[in-house]
């Protein structure tokens, strides 16, 4: 209170004395200081209050620090006598170094301490943040219906009392369909609000929809209702183009993707063999080639009867086997040394290009990886747990292999008047392939041979027939 009065005298004597140049103000209290050389935002509305008056009657910088014993307003509570107070000169002049220069003044100090800082901050504005979320409760809640037809029926005469209370000519009698069917409709908003609420929020602001949403691939929309729909299923979701080797115009085994299966047990020699698919990326057409093992040498020995057979080919796609790995580098190899201009003129147009797919990404291989299973299912029903010779597996292979270039890759429909469905054979040979008719076992002197061990089985399975 005594910086605010002194304030206060300092503003009356400022409207009397106008040749008033500089003012200092001196208190005893560092606690007092502080405030008015701080921020009055900072302080609790009664001392802040007092500050704000303070700071625009005079300068902060003005403000100095008197210590006690040379404050004369101490002298009152000291118990010193009126009488006394007449004649005391610090009363009427102040401390004796008050008439010196300025220079000789006291220095300003820095009142910095535990007790004067708790006593500031003690007045500073106590600030607490309320966070309050207004969660709306429901108005009607499904969990309490025991069935769809009664929560339908509650929802649409809430709407209709609703409606009543905005306008005078209220809708009477029984429930319409078309009040149910708008009750079933803001059901179907609310549930889809819960789980896609994002999505919906995107399509209403004609935004696109994040990335990482399951409705993507969807194509979804929000129709008249307000209803998110979409515009497929996720049997029939929109997928990514086939790539461009894929789709454009090509020789049968131009571009090729190769695999490895196996492996398969023969019976003469007893040592395995593995099958080399080989399947062209354009029209489907199959290749099957018996081999060995699968080795690097085996594979360029397959290759090579792979080309004389069905020509060079442009692109190799294969997965990251070593085996084709070396077979690339030792292609590579073979056209450097076929040096001559003209050979090499031929394959720098007609070099093979070998492709590998990204590694553990065999799904990027699927257009021949799903041929590796068309043939292994073709040669368990064929085969069972037989086991044949080299030249008997081989002759089932590449009736495997006429058979699986005669599938449709077309619509086949229930028409016999329709036209013959393509196949890959059409490619190959402008014609199906017709395999040669089964011919009627019968029983052979010679039961060691393999005709009549099949019989045999056969008649096990039918003994109908042989009446």
């Amino acid at each position: 209170m005594g910086a605010i009065i002194a304030s206060r005298i300092v503003k009356h004597l400022k409207g009397i004395f106008k040749d008033i140049k500089k003012v200092f103000c001196w208190s005893d209290s560092t606690i007092v200081l502080h405030w008015i050389k701080g921020s009055a935002s900072k302080y609790k509305q009664f001392v802040a209050n007092r500050v704000i008056e303070i700071q625009e009657t005079t300068d902060p910088i003005s403000w100095r620090h008197c210590s006690g014993k040379h404050n004369p307003e101490d002298l009152l509570t000291r118990g010193l006598a009126s009488r006394d107070l007449i004649t005391f000169i610090k009363w009427w002049h102040g401390p004796e170094w008050l008439r010196d220069a300025e220079n000789l003044w006291p220095k300003v100090k820095e009142f910095e301490n535990e007790l004067v800082n708790s006593e500031v901050i003690s007045e500073y504005k106590s600030c607490v943040i309320v966070s309050s979320a207004i969660v709306q409760e429901k108005v009607l809640d499904p969990g309490k219906f025991s069935c769809l037809r009664n929560l339908l029926r509650v929802t649409a005469w809430v709407v209709r009392f609703v409606n009543a209370l905005k306008r005078k000519n209220a809708e009477k009698g029984p429930l319409t369909s078309d009040e149910l069917t708008n009750a079933e409709m803001f059901w179907v908003r609310i549930t889809q609000n819960d789980f896609y609420s994002n999505e919906i929020t995107c399509l209403k602001n004609n935004k696109s929809l994040p990335r990482d949403s399951k409705l993507l691939c969807l194509n979804p929309f929000l129709d008249s209702n307000g209803i998110l729909r979409v515009t497929g299923r996720l049997g029939t979701q929109v997928i990514a183009p086939l790539p461009d080797i894929r789709v454009e115009q090509s020789a049968p085994f131009t571009i090729i993707g190769v695999d490895f299966a196996g492996p398969l047990f023969v019976k003469d020699t007893n040592a395995k063999q593995y099958i080399l698919l080989i399947t062209c990326a354009v029209t489907r057409s199959f290749h099957l080639e018996l081999v060995g093992d699968m080795t690097t040498d085996t594979f360029l020995l397959a290759f090579r009867r792979f080309i004389s057979r069905r020509g060079l080919c442009s692109v190799v796609i294969s997965d990251n086997a070593r085996t084709f790995k070396r077979a690339e580098l030792e292609i590579k190899l073979i056209w450097n040394i076929l040096n001559h201009p003209d050979v090499k003129n031929f394959y720098s147009f007609n070099g093979i290009k070998w492709q590998y797919i990204v590694e553990r990404a065999a799904w990027w291989g699927g257009f021949y990886e799903r041929m590796v299973r068309t043939v292994k299912t073709a040669l368990r029903k064929t085969l069972g747990n037989s086991c044949l010779t080299v030249e008997q597996l081989l002759t089932v292979l590449i009736e495997i292999e006429g058979m699986i270039n005669s599938r449709p890759i077309t619509y086949v429909g229930n028409d016999t008047e329709e036209p013959t469905a393509l196949t890959p054979a059409h490619f190959l040979l402008g014609k199906r392939i017709t395999s040669l008719p089964s011919v009627r076992l019968r029983l052979d002197s010679n039961l060691s041979s393999r005709f009549g061990l099949v019989y045999w089985i056969l008649v096990a399975q039918e003994p109908e027939s042989l009446f």
